[in-house]
């Protein structure tokens, strides 16, 4: 009848609609892959090359990370502090 004829036809359309981009996207990423790429190749831009210096000697570079470990206080002073702060 009229419905099935209706839904055949707007079935039929939203496939091809589909078909028809998903088409367009694949020439486009082809034509993509294909193209020169002329943006990051360009001649006029020069390569700059720094003198690297020799690295710091260990011990420096140990001294300057080291981080004081101190340790945490006991159980009740931290609880003490909570109270006098009104945490707890």
């Amino acid at each position: 009848s009229l419905s099935i004829i209706m839904f055949i036809a707007l079935f039929g359309g939203s496939t091809f609609l589909l078909f028809l981009l998903c088409y367009c996207c694949q020439r486009r990423t082809r034509d993509d892959a294909f193209s020169p790429i002329a943006t990051a190749m360009e001649p006029s831009e020069v390569q700059v090359t720094v003198a690297r210096s020799p690295p710091p000697a260990y011990g420096s570079v140990i001294k300057k990370n080291s981080i004081v470990q101190i340790d945490p206080p006991p159980y009740e002073e931290a609880v003490a502090g909570l109270e006098a702060s009104g945490y707890v």
